[in-house]
């Protein structure tokens, strides 16, 4: 099992990694970033405690989905660059999932909130 790693450069690898010790393998973007990213939207501060069951998930990471914390393809009427980050759950899992959308580890909480506007 690889670790998360801590080069973002990383996170749109389709090879993918192992979270949650090894219950979660990570995919990525759904299509690379080219460009720096546009800043998110927030979807509330902190995280939110989900149920995830065997299974692949999109989380949002424009803040523009109302399936919040998944994505519902929002951001394609947004302005916005940003994409689905893809995850699969291998085996049932209680996650904290990123709601402000600046985690360093998608798309798990950091604990690390930034501020918004």
């Amino acid at each position: 099992m690889k670790d998360h790693p801590k080069d973002k450069k990383n996170y749109s690898s389709k090879e993918g990694y192992t979270a949650l010790g090894g219950r979660v393998r990570i995919h990525g973007f759904s299509e690379p970033p080219r460009e720096k990213l546009d800043a998110p939207l927030s979807a509330g501060g902190g995280s939110v405690r989900v149920e995830l069951k065997p299974g692949r998930y999109s989380w949002c990471t424009c803040g523009h989905s109302k399936e919040q914390p998944f994505c519902d393809h929002a951001h394609r009427e947004a302005q916005t660059n940003r994409k689905s980050y893809k995850f699969e759950v291998l085996e049932a899992v209680n996650a904290y999932i990123c709601m402000c959308k600046r985690t360093n580890n998608p798309p798990f909480c950091d604990g690390e909130c930034e501020p918004f506007e």
